[in-house]
């Protein structure tokens, strides 16, 4: 969305091929959104998450995934680790790129941007450049293999070898790659012999605009609130709350009266016992994901903003950029890495 609001200063006109899982917009058409027919959407909806309760409104929550806690919850992973490669967005690309060879025919496109993830957009990117001669421009908010969210990437070794060959055809089919991190990029210029032309950093950032009219979440005046917002393991594969947790487990009782810690978004069973097992329910409250507005209003009403970062040096989450615009004291566990500097 910040691509496509933002390349017209630039003397772009943007086309976006977007999913429709979400649902679709009245004036997708006027705004060149074009959202390719998917049959596999019930498989998308049980295999990956819920969808929100208006998936026409683009702020909506997302929920949890449908298999979460049942016992086909086993085999769904199974799949995604064995058989959806690179991701369970595969489904998406034979359509994708059908749809996406007439959009670049009749609007003459003469530049493709794929965005990740998931990965499998930098798919769809590289086989409508090499089938139309249209270059591409390959942009990774996250790693695929380096420094990977999904932690069987980690550990697999059949699926780093299979992705492996992804990441490299996909490279090998860009004209550039762009990332959001310093140590991503050299990641891209050592391991392919890339140029520094065709691998730059473009780091993440906020926009004020998003900002406006924001007002603060309602809290109590008489406590100190501590706010993280966002997964922990669900999104890094890496990232662990429960050190700080346990931290909190060592304040005494009088202090503990006087803080409040909102955790919001996607928190995985394991680390709501964690919270349970720690005798910490009168001090954390774990909160359901909230829409990007709501977010920011929580931010606003925090005394202090947790950011929790594991070792992967790459992690330079855009939650960190609006914390910084919030203008709150940002309380940082974590080491070294993107997200210090």
């Amino acid at each position: 969305m910040k691509f496509r609001k933002y390349l017209p200063d630039f003397g772009y006109r943007t086309c976006v091929l977007a999913s429709r899982v979400l649902g679709r917009l009245d004036d997708d058409q006027e705004r060149g959104v074009y959202r390719p027919a998917e049959p596999a959407l019930l498989y998308r909806a049980l295999l990956g998450r819920t969808l929100p309760a208006n998936p026409r409104h683009r702020n909506s929550p997302r929920g949890g995934r449908l298999l979460d806690g049942t016992r086909l919850e086993p085999v769904r992973d199974l799949l995604l680790e064995w058989v959806m490669i690179p991701d369970l967005q595969i489904l998406w690309l034979p359509s994708a790129v059908g749809l996406g060879l007439r959009v670049i025919r009749r609007a003459k496109v003469d530049v493709i941007v794929s965005s990740s993830g998931p990965n499998t957009n930098h798919l769809v990117g590289a086989s409508l450049s090499r089938l139309t001669g249209t270059p591409l421009v390959a942009d990774f908010r996250d790693g695929w293999l380096f420094e990977p969210l999904k932690p069987y990437l980690r550990r697999n070794r059949f699926r780093r070898m299979v992705d492996g060959h992804l990441e490299r055809w996909v490279v090998s089919q860009a004209a550039a790659v762009i990332t959001v991190s310093n140590h991503l990029t050299d990641y891209f210029r050592q391991s392919y012999d890339m140029p520094q032309s065709r691998a730059l950093t473009i780091p993440n950032g906020h926009d004020s605009d998003d900002w406006r009219d924001i007002r603060p979440a309602p809290r109590d005046g008489y406590k100190l609130r501590l706010v993280h917002l966002g997964a922990f393991s669900r999104s890094g594969a890496t990232r662990d709350p429960r050190p700080f947790l346990q931290a909190l487990t060592l304040l005494p009782r009088d202090l503990r009266a006087k803080l409040e810690v909102l955790l919001i978004g996607n928190i995985a069973d394991a680390e709501m016992r964690a919270v349970a097992d720690l005798a910490l329910t009168d001090i954390v409250q774990v909160l359901p994901p909230v829409s990007r507005v709501q977010s920011f209003g929580y931010q606003l009403s925090a005394d202090v903003l947790l950011l929790i970062v594991g070792p992967d040096r790459s992690v330079a989450t855009s939650k960190l950029y609006e914390y910084l615009y919030a203008r709150r004291p940002i309380l940082a566990i974590g080491h070294p890495g993107a997200a210090a500097c």
